[in-house]
């Protein structure tokens, strides 16, 4: 398998992992009228599942196989 479709299927993996996180059925169990400092807990709740969704799409992309020629920098 290629770094590339390891890439894209990891990708597909988190888009399924975040659109069951951002749907109705969790969604619902942080719906009540409780807050966690002050703030309301279904936006805690999406706060830190969109941030976790960044930081993992981070993750995935940003490491690529080294250069093959062992040089760090782009070609011009």
């Amino acid at each position: 398998m290629t770094p590339e479709r390891l890439k894209n299927q990891r990708l597909a993996a988190l888009f399924v992992f975040g659109w069951i996180l951002f749907n109705h059925p969790i969604l619902a169990l942080f719906g009540r009228p409780e807050t966690w400092g002050g703030v309301p807990l279904l936006y805690v709740y999406l706060f830190l599942i969109w941030a976790l969704v960044i930081g993992l799409t981070m993750l995935i992309t940003r490491r690529g196989p080294p250069p093959a020629d062992g040089s760090r920098e782009p070609p011009c």
